[in-house]
């Protein structure tokens, strides 16, 4: 692996007793760059996802993630990262409120409820966001939703954000606004990866990671 290199993945695949999930991928993401898995529905981009934040058994290949050969050191792969939302496994609780999706995250993450709040809320104001503690996740906008969930993910801080479907519900001007938060945590360098099934909306500056279909047998 490169120095510049935070993940590396060599002939990485998975399969179930279904069939292939994806296959022999061959990719590298930058310290502090963009990655973004573009694909269609069925293509395994959730999948991919997983599998690079050390939550996803059965894979095979080769893949390093922050220096950490996620094959034998997948709990250094998840402590280093954090999930913002990956499907319909790990996403925010629509009947919580902005001020328990925020005490629910600060828990899992072993972080005080209260710096995590100011950390969220200090986050939206920079963005001029505006999250009242007591509005429930359902009523916000599909946008702020996929901030927030974004927000809530950088609590801790970790070396490698990940967030699927930033396109979930949004427009194209919408889903610009979730690329800029994500290009501002590269700034700061973190390592982001993203997945979308709209690669025409990804920043020119990000790794395309691009899946296809996997054919029916």
């Amino acid at each position: 692996m490169a120095a510049a290199d935070f993940v590396e993945a060599r002939l990485l695949s998975l399969a179930t007793r279904e069939g292939v999930v994806f296959g022999d991928l061959e990719f590298t993401v930058p310290r502090g760059g963009l990655g973004v898995i573009t694909g269609p529905s069925g293509s395994g981009r959730s999948a991919l996802l997983l599998t690079l934040a050390g939550r996803m058994p059965g894979w095979t290949g080769a893949l390093r993630v922050g220096g950490h050969d996620a094959a034998r050191e997948s709990r250094a792969v998840r402590r280093i990262s954090a999930v913002a939302r990956i499907g319909s496994m790990i996403d925010l609780e629509p009947r919580h409120t902005v001020g328990e999706a925020i005490t629910e995250r600060a828990l899992i993450d072993g972080m005080s409820p209260r710096a995590a709040g100011q950390t969220v809320h200090r986050a939206a104001r920079e963005l001029e966001l505006r999250l009242a503690d007591d509005t429930l996740v359902e009523r916000l906008p599909a946008v702020d939703r996929t901030i927030l969930a974004v927000l809530l993910a950088t609590v801790r801080p970790a070396e490698l954000v990940i967030i699927d479907d930033v396109d979930r519900g949004l427009d194209a001007g919408q889903q610009a606004r979730v690329w800029s938060v994500l290009d501002a945590l590269t700034a700061d360098h973190t390592t982001v990866l993203a997945s979308t099934v709209h690669p025409e909306t990804v920043p020119d500056a990000a790794r395309l990671i691009t899946l296809d279909p996997v054919p029916s047998s």
